[in-house]
């Protein structure tokens, strides 16, 4: 059964926007879209499959999707429940189901790949982890094309000098909005007690900060009309802590107020559907620029479809695609 529920976003036109970039402030002019792009559909996913029972719905998600044809498919990451044991066999089974979708994958990982995984025969330092989050990097990021059956060019971090250990934050623009993907997972986001936590998770804020403006700078210079961002975590309402996400909620904050135009917000990790504008500036004043969408998860077997059409009032609409049988 699929059920559609529209949401609707005005969009914003912002003249002049000074954006400052490594401590540098620089203002980009930038006009309203008048051309004529096509609309089109994404859609996302996160935190499935988690057992049998959910599997087989999940292999019906997956046709149920390639019949609607979207353009692009988000998985969020969380592909195992944190009971499940950490090992390649689930690893390559998740590998095969992303190359049965027909539009192209694009996957960022979430906590419970690696983050949450533990190993009795390992030390207890945080060290399994980190060689989890290592293969999965090399298992899933092998190249610069999406997955699925129809690849589409992605650009990725790992392409720049001094990052290449981040080939999972990518970066495309379609139909002139921007799409970006960056590494922030549940779990606090990794920062633990653990020194070896605390390193990855360190080096990782700053591969993350300099992608999330990159990608803003990026989609001024395109001049886009909207900006995507997808990441695992639900670091508004996060279970296990939240000083792992004050760094980037805080830099959100000032793109947000920047950018001007819509900033849609996608994420896993809390396996309930909403979305919300959670995102407030220092005097508590929401951004109207700025959505977040939470996508479905564990019991419930669904996805978030979005519809994206710049040339109307109403840019970003989402429906429901939920498997009851």
């Amino acid at each position: 059964m699929e059920l559609r529920i529209i949401v609707l976003i005005s969009i914003l036109f912002f003249v002049i926007l000074p954006l400052e970039i490594f401590g540098q402030k620089t203002k980009i002019a930038i006009s309203s879209n008048t051309g004529e792009f096509n609309s089109f559909d994404f859609v996302a996913l996160a935190d499935v499959p988690y057992n049998t029972q959910s599997e087989e719905k999940f292999i019906k998600l997956i046709s149920r999707i390639n019949a609607i044809q979207p353009a692009s498919v988000f998985f969020l990451g969380d592909y195992k429940s944190s009971k499940t044991p950490c090992d390649s066999i689930i690893d390559q089974k998740m590998l095969r189901y992303f190359s049965e979708f027909t539009p192209p994958v694009i996957y960022t990982p979430g906590d419970n790949e690696w983050t949450d995984c533990i190993d009795k025969n390992e030390k207890s330092d945080g060290s399994f982890p980190i060689k989890r989050l290592q293969l999965i990097r090399a298992l899933f990021f092998q190249s610069d094309s999406s997955m699925g059956i129809n690849k589409i060019h992605l650009d990725r971090q790992s392409n720049l000098n001094g990052f290449r250990d981040y080939p999972e934050n990518i970066f495309f623009i379609t139909n002139n909005v921007a799409f970006s993907t960056v590494h922030i997972v549940g779990s606090n986001n990794n920062l633990g007690m653990e020194q070896l936590k605390i390193n990855e998770y360190y080096n990782r804020a700053v591969a993350d900060s300099v992608w999330l403006d990159l990608s803003f700078i990026r989609a001024v210079e395109s001049n886009t009309s909207a900006m995507v961002i997808c990441i695992h975590a639900d670091m508004f309402y996060p279970d296990k802590g939240r000083s792992g996400f004050i760094r980037f909620l805080s830099q959100l904050q000032d793109c947000a107020s920047k950018y001007g135009k819509p900033i849609l917000l996608i994420n896993g990790d809390s396996h309930q559907f909403l979305i919300d504008k959670p995102l407030k500036n220092s005097k508590n004043k929401v951004f109207n620029n700025f959505t977040r969408v939470q996508v479905f998860g564990e019991e419930e077997v669904g996805a978030v479809g979005i519809h994206v059409d710049i040339n109307t009032q109403q840019i970003f609409s989402f429906y429901q695609i939920i498997i009851n049988e």
